[in-house]
């Protein structure tokens, strides 16, 4: 029993460096929670920027759209029914390439006349003249329901006239139709209305003879309204993308030559109850054409990262014509360069998190061969004596090397497995592994090598530091790392952050490890050169202090190389990595502010549960506040200032001698210039948002002359349009120039009433037309005193407005899966970073306590006082550790100034990098640099403070200076 309770041998033999091994398992621990954690981050990454690049994608770039020519694969001349349709669709489906069938969710099938037809009895009320265009879905039951009458049933037809011959020349046909209810309220519709159609020139379209007179009517057999959740995006509006009517130009003369006349109309679909119909309203108009489209939908959650890479060659094999489709139809697909636009996105959430982490990597290996050599170190006397007695030294260099490999390995399997117990990683990923595997194996070649070595080192390591060919070895180890940092950093900014095929490029992630241990050879190397003019000036001083303890540093560099390299490099990598976290940090304030424009935003919108007839009468604000709003939103807790201004769907167009062409879809923007001026100020202030400032005169200014009005416009406008523009709006339109341009958080948060770009007018200076009052209101002032419920507390706010606040829209950024894990990322590299400088940092006391100590006591011998001695001791490490963390912050603050951009992401939207785009955050590098070198004064007084007072007599006794 008595031998089981003792310690066993082998860790009884490392009692000597038992502290340094304690902090090398947290070393270790730490390594391989990072491995653990670093794949499961970069996988949450992966499947958000595959779900948010797919979902919001339209269908023209994620569905696979197959379209058939009229009539395309029919024996007969009648074209095909509802079932033959639906065979032909699952035939087509199962002829795609596996990796692309196992994606498709479901199969819509519409069916469309091209040639909208006019009414020829408009109702009344309408300001343009309305226009049906038919449509034909068998999913459309399935996607709405009826608020009044029923599905649009068979349709009726009679012959009026045949020829001699027998053959029709005439005849008449009343269509039942479905429409929405926004077309009815639209058009003055009703269950069992019937308006007539104009086919004019059928009868001649076609030839002599055989034309067919139609008089054609459409009966409304019933009124829908799409189901919850169906929305304009949804499969069945694909080919009928106007269930609500719309003002559209059509074309109302055709020729060889194209159009010859356009009108602007309301046009709305109606869909009638069977495909047979739009293909018989075809061939008996003789107009225009009918078209039918299979859209083979992609659902987002079947394009996984592992399905994505299949997609390309899938498609490839498809469109090479090794696919046989049946019925002469042609595959229409945007479905290959969204994958690639997936995966370059993630390519670059790779590269990002890889740079990093190869920077991290170089901190680590300092700090793990820093920890490796002091180990070794403390043995050396155990070692030397084994020798002397005759031990092998493989045998003993495999036995420390077991002993201490085991410490490490045990080490980091604990830190993944805490790693996975806190849900932050996962072992399924065999990259997971990695950081156990790894520091294991490093730490037993390293021990091993090192003990092997050791021999006589004791003895002769003094002689060998000053040998010619150590200082050759030096010499070329030197310049080869500089050569090799300054190769992988011009290969890197030759030919970008990423291979052509999309992979990680792996001299990128060695670069920043490369040139962080090029700054800590640089480093010490520099140090005689640094420390020589200081020895010289203060020889010249009384003080003794100053001058022994520079004296002491600058001789002993080559004992405090590796710790003052390895500390170099730490700080750069944990310099680097904060600085991409800040960047994160002002990447999600800038685009959280452009969403919202300032720290709240109300946008007054209508019922939409109300029909467009009712809005008006039963909700008198549902385009605008009520009386009384800015003044109570301004006592609202939280509220500094109030920005109210009306904001309208409106078109740009430029004028010239030729005419105005269609205008482009802008939102225009009415407010109070001076309120606008000072909330855009505001907010670029309070909510720390990069843009420029509003640009002082050009806007607004009093109308001209020939009543053209100044505007605010986008910079996306400015390079589009010079001169006098065109605007248009619901009140009216007016001839504009652009009198500034500005990138403005507050107008660019509304740009999705209008297209991509605005221009903001100043109210009362169009005359004629009146914008009606405000719709939307902007909050400036404390984000985090401003709550939803008590903005739709304000009088006239219903639960149709939408209140958006600043903080809400900022949380689901960094909630978002490509932010969160990019910011765990920096977050574990930080934190490893201070751990790693800490273990550099007692290196580096450790390597410098024997001279520091041994020199102050000589001091004592000489007459100077203990206390002074003691500061000598302190003030040898202190001017190496300060130098050391200089080096490393500046060479971690140019780190991204001189790799350049990391990524290929656009500036904005779902797929821009999670960085800012030209900052790195680098507003943290005072505060960074201060807690650096506070923690190293810190660590070195501590370090003295904490060493035991020796007698001088002792010490003396013992000759334990040099």
């Amino acid at each position: 029993m008595s031998r089981l309770l003792r310690t066993p041998r082998w860790i009884a033999e490392l009692g000597s460096a038992r502290l340094m091994l304690a902090a090398l398992a947290l070393l270790a621990a730490g390594t391989a929670a990072t491995a653990v954690v670093v794949p499961a981050d970069v996988a949450k990454s992966d499947a958000w920027s595959a779900d948010s690049l797919v979902s919001q994608a339209s269908y023209v770039q994620r569905d696979l759209v197959v379209a058939g020519r009229p009539g395309a694969g029919v024996a007969t001349a009648y074209p095909k029914d509802a079932h033959d349709l639906g065979e032909l669709a699952a035939t087509n489906l199962a002829a795609l390439p596996d990796a692309l069938n196992r994606l498709v969710s479901e199969t819509v099938i519409t069916r469309q006349y091209t040639h909208p037809l006019p009414v020829v009895d408009p109702p009344a009320g309408l300001d343009a003249p309305a226009w049906l265009r038919v449509d034909w879905s068998p999913q459309l039951n399935a996607e709405v329901h009826y608020v009044a009458g029923e599905a649009p049933g068979v349709e009726t037809g009679e012959i009026t006239q045949k020829s001699p011959e027998g053959f029709t020349r005439a005849m008449s046909m009343t269509l039942p139709i479905a429409v929405s209810r926004a077309t009815a309220d639209r058009l003055g519709l009703s269950v069992g209305s019937t308006v007539r159609l104009d086919t004019a020139g059928g009868a001649d379209a076609g030839g002599a003879g055989i034309g067919v007179a139609l008089t054609l009517s459409a009966k409304v057999s019933g009124i829908y309204e799409p189901n919850a959740g169906v929305t304009s995006s949804d499969p069945v509006w694909h080919v009928a993308d106007r269930p609500e009517p719309a003002r559209v130009p059509v074309c109302v003369r055709e020729s060889a030559q194209g159009c010859d006349a356009t009108a602007t109309v309301w046009q709305a679909d109606v869909f009638v109850n069977r495909p047979e119909v739009v293909a018989l309203i075809t061939s008996l108009i003789r107009v225009g054409a009918y078209s039918t489209t299979y859209d083979y939908v992609v659902d987002p959650a079947r394009l996984t990262p592992g399905a994505l890479a299949g997609v390309g060659p899938a498609l490839d094999q498809t469109t090479l014509g090794v696919v046989q489709f049946k019925g002469d139809v042609t595959l229409k697909t945007g479905l290959k360069d969204l994958a690639a636009k997936v995966r370059e996105t993630q390519s670059d959430s790779h590269l990002l998190a890889a740079v990093v982490l190869g920077a991290l990597s170089a901190g680590a290996l300092s700090a793990l061969f820093l920890m490796l050599r002091l180990v070794v170190l403390r043995r050396a006397r155990e070692v030397a004596l084994c020798e002397a007695r005759g031990a092998s030294p493989v045998r003993l260099a495999l036995r420390i090397a077991t002993q201490i490999a085991a410490v490490v390995a045990v080490s980091g399997l604990g830190g993944a497995l805490l790693a996975v117990r806190t849900g932050h990683g996962t072992l399924h990923d065999p990259a997971a592994w990695s950081g156990v595997i790894l520091v294991t194996l490093l730490a037993f070649g390293v021990v091993g090598w090192s003990v092997l070595r050791q021999g006589d080192r004791v003895v002769t390591a003094r002689h060998e530091a000053l040998g010619d060919t150590a200082r050759i070895r030096r010499m070329v180890r030197d310049a080869g790392l500089l050569l090799a940092a300054g190769g992988a950093l011009a290969i890197y900014r030759g030919q970008g952050s990423a291979n052509p095929d999309g992979s990680i490029d792996w001299i990128a992630v060695a670069a920043p490890a490369l040139l962080a241990f090029a700054a800590g050879i640089a480093a010490v190397r520099l140090v005689p050169a640094l420390f020589g003019p200081a020895v010289r000036v203060l020889g010249r001083r009384r003080s003794v202090v100053g001058f022994v303890a520079a004296a002491l540093s600058g001789r002993r560099v080559r004992v405090v190389a590796a710790p003052l390299a390895g500390l170099v490099v730490v700080v750069a990598a944990g310099m680097f990595a904060a600085g991409y976290d800040a960047s994160v940090a002002q990447k999600v304030r800038d685009d959280t502010i452009r969403q919202v424009g300032a720290a709240a935003r109300i946008d007054a919108e209508p019922d939409r549960s109300l029909s467009v007839a009712d809005q008006t009468t039963k909700d008198p604000n549902a385009y605008q506040f009520a009386d009384g709003f800015a003044a109570a939103a301004a006592k609202v807790p939280g509220v500094r200032s109030v920005l109210t201004g009306r904001v309208e769907l409106g078109g740009i167009a430029q004028i010239s001698a030729s005419g105005t062409p269609e205008a482009r879809p802008i939102a225009v923007i009415t407010v109070d210039p001076e309120a606008f001026r000072r909330a855009a100020a505001e907010v670029l202030s309070g909510a720390s948002a990069r843009g420029p400032a509003l640009p002082e005169g050009g806007w607004p200014t009093a109308p001209s002359a020939d009543g053209t009005v100044s505007v605010l416009a986008s910079p996306g406008l400015a390079g589009l349009f010079t001169g006098q523009v065109s605007i248009s709006e619901p009140a009216g339109s007016f001839k504009a120039v652009f009198g500034a341009v500005a990138d403005v958080p507050i107008a660019d948060s509304v740009v999705d009433r209008g297209g991509t770009d605005y221009v903001v007018v100043a109210a009362g200076q169009v005359k004629g037309v009146d914008p009606g009052p405000a719709n939307v209101a902007w909050f400036t002032g404390a984000t985090g005193a401003m709550s939803e419920d008590a903005l739709r507390a304000l009088p006239g706010v219903t639960k149709s407005y939408r209140v958006t606040t600043l903080q809400q829209v900022r949380s689901a950024a960094y909630g978002e899966g490509r932010v969160s894990a990019a910011r765990d990322v920096f977050h574990l590299v930080e934190a490893l970073c201070v751990g790693y400088f800490a273990l550099c940092l007692l290196q580096l006391l450790t390597a410098t306590r024997t001279v520091s100590r041994d020199s102050a006591l000589l001091l004592q011998v000489f007459g100077l006082r203990a206390g002074r001695s003691r500061l000598v001791a302190a003030l040898v490490p202190l001017p190496i550790a300060v130098l050391a963390v200089a080096a490393g912050l500046g060479m971690g603050a140019g780190l991204s100034p001189m790799l350049g951009p990391l990524d290929r992401g656009a500036a904005s939207g779902p797929g821009a990098s999670v960085v800012a785009t030209g900052s790195i955050g680098w507003g943290w590098t005072a505060p960074v640099a201060a807690v650096v070198l506070g923690l190293t004064v810190a660590g070195v007084l501590l370090d003295q403070a904490l060493r035991r007072r020796a007698e001088l007599s002792v010490r003396l006794r013992d000759a334990e200076f040099e």
